[in-house]
């Protein structure tokens, strides 16, 4: 059984979600935004954060190629959208 990930404090004793630096896997991923826990201004800041770490290189994707992590997140982002996405890194 894998370790958990480390986890951040959030304001207001809200739960708190993993890190988004490190190793991270889509996993993971989905099961943050399948938590009930977070709301959904938690999980785009978490999704937006660790997209930004994985293209910087500070996350390492535990199972799949950095750019297949990067691209399956980009579709969750844009998969959750309202309207249509202005560019590639904007929410």
């Amino acid at each position: 059984m894998s370790e958990k990930p480390q986890t951040t404090l959030n304001q207001a004793d809200k739960p708190a979600l993993p890190q988004a630096s490190g190793e991270i896997s889509l996993e993971e991923i989905r099961d943050v935004l399948q938590d009930n826990g977070y709301s959904a201004n938690q999980r785009k800041a978490w999704l937006k954060e660790v997209l930004t770490e994985l293209q910087d290189g500070k996350a390492k994707p535990r199972s799949r190629d950095r750019e297949d992590l990067v691209e399956a997140v980009k579709h969750i982002i844009a998969d959750h959208q309202e309207s249509p996405p202005i560019s590639d890194d904007t929410l």
